[in-house]
């Protein structure tokens, strides 16, 4: 996807100093990858990530062939202010020098642009879509309401990747090797709402585990959890012995009745 590099006031962000969005992604291959905010400290690692790129993979980031991406392009594109034009990076856990996939936005208005790129041995391991799904999160509290990009009509990758994520495509009038992709993003209030629910959800889902794990851990509660399953067995026995109790009960009853008028 393409993304034109955005002049922005520079982030503290670096190194030494960026701090982590999340915390790490573990992949599908269970790698882990660390998420930064990217700053003018990354520039080196930036540019030989850029360069590390496969041909087809760089075309698809800048829809133009770049054999070496120029240092004025890297300085452009780590110059972030982190609130309109967002971007983070993402590296191996441990060497941040070790960059594997870039995903950012560029907001104008309510609408902003998307770029997200995964160096070619980091791909299909869910990278690209955990970066996809945080920055569409990040946008909207942003207060953007619409976010697009820019897709070669051969990046059939991105395409159902996008499709997943929710973005519709269409054509770009004019240009047969270029769709848009575009998604309606919800008001961060709306995203609140929609995570309250599904933890409800997930806690009611999970009641008797939980109920489990409190008994253990609050105090006194082992014993409370011992209680609990001497209960659970002995209450059986109990059920049969009052059964075979009232049966003998039964029997008894007319015997010593038997001298009644």
């Amino acid at each position: 996807m393409s993304l034109a590099p955005q002049h922005s006031a520079p982030a503290a962000a670096g190194h030494g100093g960026a701090t982590p969005l999340v915390r790490r992604l573990r992949l599908r291959d269970g790698r882990s990858v660390s998420v930064a905010t990217l700053g003018p400290a990354f520039a080196a690692s930036f540019q030989s990530f850029i360069r590390g790129l496969s041909p087809e993979a760089r075309a698809a980031r800048f829809h133009m062939g770049l054999a070496e991406p120029p240092s004025s392009l890297v300085a452009a594109l780590v110059q972030v202010d982190q609130q309109r034009h967002v971007a983070w990076v993402a590296h191996e856990s441990g060497r941040p020098d070790s960059i594997v996939a870039e995903v950012r936005f560029a907001a104008e208005g309510d609408a902003a642009e998307l770029a997200v790129a995964v160096a070619d041995r980091w791909r299909r391991l869910g990278l690209a879509r955990a970066l996809l799904r945080r920055i569409a999160r990040r946008a909207a509290r942003a207060g953007i309401r619409r976010l697009w990009g820019h897709v070669r009509a051969d990046n059939e990758p991105m395409l159902r990747l996008a499709h997943r994520a929710g973005f519709r495509r269409s054509r770009l009038p004019g240009d047969a090797a270029t769709l848009l992709i575009e998604r309606e993003l919800a008001p961060a209030a709306s995203l609140l709402r929609t995570t309250g629910r599904r933890l409800v959800a997930w806690f009611t889902a999970r009641r008797r585990t939980l109920s489990v794990l409190a008994a253990l851990i609050l105090p006194g509660g082992f014993l409370v959890l011992v209680a609990m399953a001497l209960a659970a067995r002995v209450a059986p026995a109990l059920r049969a012995l009052g059964s075979r109790g009232q049966t003998l009960v039964h029997r008894a009853a007319p015997r010593a009745c038997a001298g009644c008028p």
